[in-house]
């Protein structure tokens, strides 16, 4: 999951379609996922929040390919 994670995250910042805050925060937020993985319970609650607004931008900016990679992994998560 992590590579998928990663990849999304250099489609983000390389993106010409979104400003500097959102690809900041969205960064931030992919690698809070990455973080929330790593523990033995990830907190639903938390992974929830980070992914709506990770789909929400990367949608916006037209990467539903690399959302549609990661989000059956993260799914059973939440």
């Amino acid at each position: 999951m992590r590579e998928h994670l990663d990849e999304l995250k250099a489609q983000i910042t390389s993106s010409s379609g979104l400003g500097e805050k959102e690809k900041f925060d969205v960064v931030v937020d992919i690698e809070s996922v990455k973080d929330q993985l790593a523990k033995e319970s990830p907190d639903r609650n938390i992974l929830g929040q980070l992914w709506q607004n990770i789909d929400r931008v990367a949608k916006l900016a037209g990467m539903v390919e690399a959302v549609h990679k990661v989000w059956p992994l993260i799914k059973p998560l939440l």
